[in-house]
């Protein structure tokens, strides 16, 4: 009854949850049932969380000792591993769970991470474009992800990145934290119109009008239309100042407004 009831997973664990507690009632339920792989594959998902490395590795093999079959313990290893920081062990791991594992798309983003931090960016690139077009709503961190692969491989092709960010956009909708970095990428290749419409859109579906105005005011100054990019930071300072409580992005955006006018005032772009 131990048993079932942990391996269902009613253990919760956070970074400020009870981890100690959740793997010493896993340990009491291993004395019950000390055959039960799964409890230590849980176990081991456990310890890894908590960074006790070379405990989840143990728990792995008697894991697999007691079940050579047991799907996912192969991943576990692998994630073990990339947390670890020990990569090329890592990889072997997540090689073995491909094709075994129940949770292949877990495997695919897991191998795509450790490709690169091996700075093999060009087989992380495609990994990720494999998970990408398989899944029906992916996490935005993971088109993110392969942009920053993507820079690592192809350092000067912004078109490229650009195509990927709205291939995300086009499967998720218009997402902040997609639009930002394709913000920076339109100013980058100087197609400063569609980057304006891109700030609008912004505004629309997160309204923060002074984010947007001082976003617009480096589109308008990188354009070179100094006077209309004065006039939009000069528009944002006026929010920030006046907005009845401050916090650490106002304080970030009016460093910005100011350093950017004065560049400005300077006579040249920022």
């Amino acid at each position: 009854m131990i048993a079932a009831f942990l391996f269902t997973g009613m253990l919760w664990i956070s970074a400020h949850g009870p981890e100690k507690e959740s793997v010493d009632a896993l340990t009491r339920a291993i004395r019950v049932d000390p055959g039960n792989a799964r409890l230590y594959l849980r176990r081991a998902e456990l310890l890894r969380h908590c960074r006790r490395f070379q405990d989840a590795l143990d728990d792995v093999e008697r894991c697999l000792l007691l079940d050579p079959e047991a799907v996912d313990a192969h991943l576990t290893e692998a994630s073990t591993l990339h947390d670890m920081g020990e990569m090329e062990q890592a990889l072997l791991a997540v090689d073995r769970s491909l094709g075994r594992t129940s949770n292949a798309t877990s495997a695919r983003v897991l191998r795509a991470r450790i490709l690169g931090r091996m700075r093999r960016h060009e087989e992380a690139v495609r990994e990720y474009d494999s998970v990408l077009s398989a899944l029906a709503r992916p996490s935005p961190d993971l088109y993110l992800e392969r942009l920053e692969a993507q820079a690592e491989r192809f350092p000067r092709d912004d078109e490229k990145a650009l195509a990927g960010l709205e291939q995300g956009m086009k499967k998720l909708g218009p997402i902040v934290a997609l639009e930002l970095p394709a913000l920076d990428l339109e100013i980058r290749l100087q197609r400063f119109d569609p980057a304006l419409a891109r700030v609008e859109r912004l505004r629309r579906i997160a309204p923060r009008c002074d984010q947007w105005l001082v976003n617009k005011g480096k589109v308008l100054a990188s354009a070179g239309r100094s006077d209309e990019a004065r006039r939009s930071f000069l528009d944002a300072l006026a929010l920030l100042q006046s907005a009845p409580r401050k916090t650490s992005l106002r304080s970030v955006l009016t460093v910005q407004a100011r350093e950017a006018l004065s560049v400005l005032e300077g006579g040249s772009r920022p």
